[in-house]
């Protein structure tokens, strides 16, 4: 009869059990190996389920070190829109020959960072960020931009942000809170005679934002979802937009009749608080022209959506755009430059060239035309206004994907559910010990054997 050693490597003990077979070595050798190779894909698997559990640890703990200690560093000295980032451009005379690069929605995870590795190596006076850097209006968001701008993507010389619809909105980040972070959301300069004129313009549907705490009564703000006055993505949001359809404060009261609501006056006061934000930006506008219109040789507009100057491209509605369009027309403004819709979009229409700068990062429209991720880079010489596309590929950087998600997402939800994180946190400790202390027992008994 044989026999067969079978080692139990776990339990830190061997015996002697008989074989299956009748006098065949092979049998037992084969025995042996089998029972050898199931423990060994048994260690192996959790060798790897400690390597990934370090390795998670190691990642979370690195990225919650860099939120703690870089997302509330000021800001570059050369970003916003400031008094003082605006004094740094200092004096230039009419004859002077300058550059300025644009950059539209530049919300993604690598492209915008392969954009400025280029615009380093250009001789710029400053450079405009045509709106939507952010992927949402939220505060997290915000600060992971400005960690990113602290440590990656500062310049030397002066940065300009105009506000988009995914950087602003009531409810969730306002203007209040954009002009304290950036500067003011409305401002101008003149460099090199020229007039630069910096606008909030907004897509219509973002500026007709009602939030519940306008109302402070849920079940009126219900009522109005309900009835199809203002539209809500989910039930859960804590703000809403008025239906599209509606034009003015006429048919909201009459659409509010209809649905049996008689205190109207804290919904009016909503509807003319974002009818006002339009207005406000008009009425800068046409002080500002009138003021420097005729001594500036050529006016430069920078907004983040379009006015729809052409039925080519689908741009997103804004309020009176027709009075918009005409004090461009009546002031002869020389370009508007505004982001917005994802690509490259350039028009004249009277006096003026229309220019679409999108291609910053964000996922390109669905359009045959104008579909690149680009930068524009514009030099103002004394009988000429030259424009230079700059063409990147589209990139994507993992790591920019982590801090994205562990610093936007991740660490509100842990900011707000503290105990639930400390548990979590805990078991995977716990998981950890339990691995290196199973793999110890593996280990000594390897050396016993």
């Amino acid at each position: 009869m044989c026999y067969v050693k079978v080692e139990y490597y776990w339990r830190n003990r061997t015996r002697e059990e008989g074989s299956l077979c009748s006098g065949s070595t092979e049998t037992g050798k084969f025995v042996t190996m089998k029972v050898l190779a199931n423990r060994s894909f048994g260690v192996i698997w959790r060798g790897l389920v400690l390597g990934v559990l370090i390795l998670c640890l190691t990642a979370i703990s690195w990225i919650v070190f860099e939120a703690l200690t870089e997302v509330n560093l000021p800001l570059p000295s050369t970003f916003g829109n400031f008094d003082r980032v605006v004094k740094m451009l200092g004096e230039a005379p009419s004859s002077a020959r300058f550059s300025f690069a644009v950059v539209g929605d530049t919300r993604g995870n690598g492209t915008f960072e392969t954009i400025m590795e280029h615009l380093w190596e250009e001789p710029l006076a400053f450079l405009v960020l045509l709106g939507d850097c952010t992927q949402r209006p939220l505060p997290a968001d915000h600060n992971y931009f400005r960690m990113k701008i602290v440590t990656e993507l500062a310049t030397s010389y002066p940065t300009f942000y105009v506000a988009g619809d995914h950087d602003i909105r009531p409810g969730c980040f306002t203007q209040e809170q954009f002009e304290q972070f950036y500067g003011p959301t409305q401002f101008y300069f003149r460099y090199g005679g020229s007039l630069f004129i910096f606008l909030r313009v907004l897509p219509r549907k973002y500026c007709g934002v009602i939030v519940k705490s306008d109302l402070q009564d849920n079940d009126l703000f219900f009522k109005l979802v309900k009835e199809k006055i203002i539209k809500s993505n989910s039930r859960n949001s804590d703000y809403a937009f008025f239906d599209d359809d509606i034009a003015d404060e006429n048919q909201l009261r009459e659409r509010l009749r209809r649905a049996g609501i008689t205190d109207m006056e804290p919904i009016l006061a909503v509807w003319r608080r974002s009818d006002n934000s339009m207005e406000e930006t008009l009425t800068f506008l046409e002080r500002v022209l009138q003021a420097e219109r005729q001594e500036a040789k050529r006016v430069f507009v920078f907004q983040h959506v379009p006015p729809p100057v052409t039925r080519e491209f689908s741009f997103d509605d804004i309020k009176q755009p027709q009075k918009l369009i005409e004090i461009f027309d009546r002031f002869k403004v020389n370009y508007v430059i505004a982001g917005d819709y994802h690509g490259y979009v350039r028009l004249s229409k009277v006096d003026t060239n229309y220019i679409v700068s999108a291609g910053g990062g964000a996922e390109l429209r669905k359009n045959k035309y104008g579909a690149f991720f680009h930068a524009l880079v514009i030099t103002v010489n004394q009988d000429e206004v030259t424009e230079k596309i700059l063409l990147v590929p589209h990139k994507t950087n993992i790591e920019n994907v982590l801090e994205y998600l562990i610093i936007a997402r991740l660490w509100p939800w842990v900011e707000q559910r503290r105990f639930l994180a400390g548990l979590v946190l805990a078991v995977m400790l716990f998981s950890t010990g339990g691995m290196v202390w199973e793999l110890r027992r593996y280990w000594k008994a390897e050396q016993v054997t």
